[in-house]
């Protein structure tokens, strides 16, 4: 993480905490858009945490640690940057940068983060007045583009627009895309209206018109008119030359949505017996199936499909797992049951720990869950093996809430999983992933009845039948072992 995602982290934790961003598609729009401005001294920053990472004497280490946090603002970002990739606190830089270094992009990022989170429309215009004072030179699309969501927000279009075209570039299509986010009916309309006039102007750029159809097409799934959404959609793929699937697979959903069931299914089908069908693939491909064949066994072909599938997996994989094991000490921890009890590694003791990281907002940890159920099914007899599905690293804000929000998404899926929480503490984040060294999620651990982990495994390959034969390869592998 360099200086572009210090200063992005600062206004997307804000984001997270007013829950502005819901749809993962554009917020990763505008973070890429706003990296790609930094993207010189973001190479520059992480060639420099490799080499303090590089550095095995501890005593040096500090010295070096110690000399940047008395050194220039780079030094001080250097060393925020640090501390970020070591999952060390890194607040206390930040404030120390600021208080340093008052006319520097820190110092400006934090202050653009306050005006964001400001609620009070007045106050937030008196926070604008305040930097563009104190940052002549400094460009204001942020905060510019943020106005312009609160006026519309407000319902005072005309206002917003104002503020949007105050911006230029990037900064624009971000104002554009906060369309997506705002709450008053009537600037949705309006909003709506001056987007299907940007996509009649025939000069506008490939970037805006990708956006604009973006756009279009939220409004339009918003109001579930989703054979509308189907031709834009359309244009978005033509306009990309078929060549994002992330797009193909949207095309095909929203054939689905809409009733299309014919021309959606072989594209439905196509991915389910490839193994690498996601969340919503699979809903669509069962409602396709039992629409078009409402007296065949869906269950039952869906199993067929499967069981194939997993057959050739397990081949591969009964042979194979043995040279995938590992032997690292478990480390201690202490983690909460949905009762709110206590357990830790002690509890576990003699068993083989089935651990997988997760989090609601996570799209491929959710995606794996099919496939972790019915593992779950298929060692239910098994007293030896426990299975738990730990949710970490949830957004800002979002802490208090995980409880209900995991046990809710249970529930809405019809998963009988044991949930287990490692919940935020303060700057020190999720102590039993950090003592795992969860990197990213999701995350699968297994833990012999000794206490050691013998498998880890990150990511999801969106193939649930793979799944379920490389863990159950694995768990019957390391129960030897206890």
């Amino acid at each position: 993480m360099a200086l572009a995602q210090l200063l992005i982290l600062i206004i997307v934790n804000l984001f997270n905490n007013h829950n502005m961003f819901k749809k993962i598609s554009l917020f990763l729009m505008l973070i890429t858009c706003s990296a790609s401005l930094f993207a010189q001294n973001e190479r520059d920053f992480q060639k420099g945490v490799d080499s303090l990472s590089a550095i095995k004497d501890t005593v040096v280490l500090n010295k070096k640690l110690a000399a940047l946090r008395e050194g220039n603002e780079s030094d001080l970002i250097l060393l925020a940057n640090y501390n970020i990739a070591k999952e060390l606190p890194y607040q206390p830089v930040l404030e120390l940068i600021e208080k340093r270094f008052p006319n520097g992009d820190i110092a400006y990022g934090r202050q653009v983060e306050r005006l964001i989170a400001e609620k009070d429309l007045q106050k937030k215009l008196q926070m604008l007045e305040a930097l563009k004072k104190q940052y002549p030179n400094k460009d204001k699309g942020y905060a510019y583009a943020m106005v312009s969501h609160a006026y519309a927000d407000a319902g005072q279009f005309d206002k917003a627009m104002e503020y949007l075209y105050k911006t230029t570039g990037y900064y624009r299509l971000t104002a554009w895309a906060m369309f997506g986010y705002t709450t008053n009916p009537v600037s949705l309309a309006k909003a709506e209206q001056l987007v299907d006039k940007e996509l009649k102007n025939g000069k506008i750029s490939e970037e805006q018109q990708n956006l604009m159809l973006n756009l279009k097409r939220y409004f339009l799934e918003k109001r579930q008119d989703f054979k509308q959404a189907v031709i834009v959609t359309k244009k978005i793929i033509d306009l990309k030359k078929g060549k994002d699937q992330r797009e193909n697979d949207h095309y095909t959903i929203l054939l689905a949505k809409s009733g299309q069931y014919k021309l959606a299914f072989p594209a439905l089908e196509a991915a389910i017996k490839q193994g690498t069908e996601d969340e919503d693939i699979r809903d669509n491909y069962r409602i396709a199936y039992q629409s078009l064949y409402p007296n065949r066994n869906y269950k039952a072909h869906i199993d067929s499909i499967n069981k194939g599938l997993q057959d050739k997996y397990e081949h591969t994989y009964n042979n194979s797992i043995a040279q995938k094991l590992i032997k690292i000490k478990a480390p201690e921890f202490e983690l909460l049951d949905v009762n709110g009890n206590t357990v830790t590694l002690e509890t576990f003791k003699g068993k083989t720990m089935v651990i997988d990281f997760w989090a609601t907002w996570c799209g491929p940890c959710k995606a794996a869950l099919p496939a972790m159920q019915q593992l779950v099914n298929k060692y239910k007899a098994d007293t030896t093996v426990k299975f738990l599905f730990i949710h970490t690293n949830e957004l800002p804000g979002d802490t208090q809430h995980v409880k209900e929000n995991a046990l809710a998404y249970f529930k809405s899926k019809q998963y009988d999983l044991p949930l287990y929480l490692d919940l935020k503490k303060g700057e020190r984040g999720n102590l039993v992933a950090k003592a795992f060294k969860v990197s990213g999620i999701p995350h699968k651990v297994i833990v012999d009845g000794n206490g050691y982990i013998r498998f880890s495994s990150v990511g999801f390959s969106g193939s649930t039948p793979e799944l379920i034969a490389e863990m159950s390869a694995a768990i019957d592998e390391i129960k030897k072992l206890n």
